[in-house]
């Protein structure tokens, strides 16, 4: 499937456009090669183009996972309308780098609350994404009623973003069960605000966060929150490039002691 795109995608160079005989044979892919699941990596717009063209008469693809270059992604927007029964949503930067890595303009998510209310798995991962946005991925999936997975990965997100996260996992309605916030920015003060929310929650059972911002009496806070907490089993604390944490053993130890003993019951 990836390949057939990227081949009619390049059948004429024409720049970021798509000729006629090319947008109806997209159209026509997905019933000719049923999909539950389309994974396709994206090299330049024209890319972008012919997955929305494909998606644009189909929209009963449930997952859908793109790999970004750094170009134009003004199209991803228009891609993501017309999938309404999305569940599983992934999109990564294959460029590990802070100077290429792709950038997604502002407002590119505003119309995923509408669009996909289906959305169960949200995955994004180094791209640069826009304060705004930001907010619209947390504000929004985190209150859809559905999400159950939820990453952002190397993602600017400050400690009002992620104090939103906690007021989520504090709500009676949360569905969130895996929480994964891979970022160098939130600190201290969101780290807190995740904390106080461990133990109201009883939803979350798997949780990822970035060890930038911790210090000896978060991690302290944490193990007496895992004592509060009946479902979360899993604890990683993530490396953050260019970072530098220094957590004594001696708060880490109780906080592995409570993991077991939860994972024990």
């Amino acid at each position: 499937m990836n390949k057939a795109l990227h081949v009619i995608a390049e059948w004429e160079d024409c720049g970021d456009v798509l000729y006629y005989y090319q947008k109806k044979m997209l159209v026509k892919l997905l019933d000719c090669i049923p999909v539950n699941k389309l994974e396709v990596r994206l090299k330049n717009p024209r890319h972008l183009l012919a997955v929305s063209e494909c998606l644009r008469a189909s929209c009963r693809l449930p997952k859908l996972r793109l790999y970004t270059g750094n170009f134009d992604l003004s199209k991803l927007g228009q891609v993501l309308q017309y999938l309404h029964k999305l569940e599983h949503f992934e999109f990564i930067g294959y460029e590990d780098n802070d100077l290429n890595r792709p950038v997604i303009p502002v407002g590119t998510f505003q119309s995923i609350p509408q669009s996909c209310p289906l959305l169960t798995h949200f995955v994004k991962g180094l791209v640069q994404v826009s304060n705004e946005d930001v907010r619209v991925i947390v504000d929004a999936l985190c209150t859809n009623n559905a999400l159950t997975f939820l990453a952002l990965w190397v993602t600017e997100i400050f400690y009002l973003d992620v104090t939103a996260v906690a007021n989520v996992l504090q709500s009676k309605c949360s569905t969130l069960k895996h929480l994964v916030l891979g970022s160098r920015r939130f600190g201290a003060v969101g780290l807190w605000s995740l904390v106080q929310a461990l133990h109201m929650n009883c939803v979350l059972m798997n949780l990822e966060l970035s060890k930038y911002g911790l210090d000896d009496e978060i991690v302290v806070a944490l193990g007496e929150a895992l004592e509060f907490n009946t479902t979360l089993t899993h604890l990683s604390l993530l490396e953050v490039p260019d970072t530098v944490n220094q957590i004594g053993w001696s708060c880490v130890s109780p906080l592995a002691r409570a993991l077991k003993k939860k994972t024990a019951h």
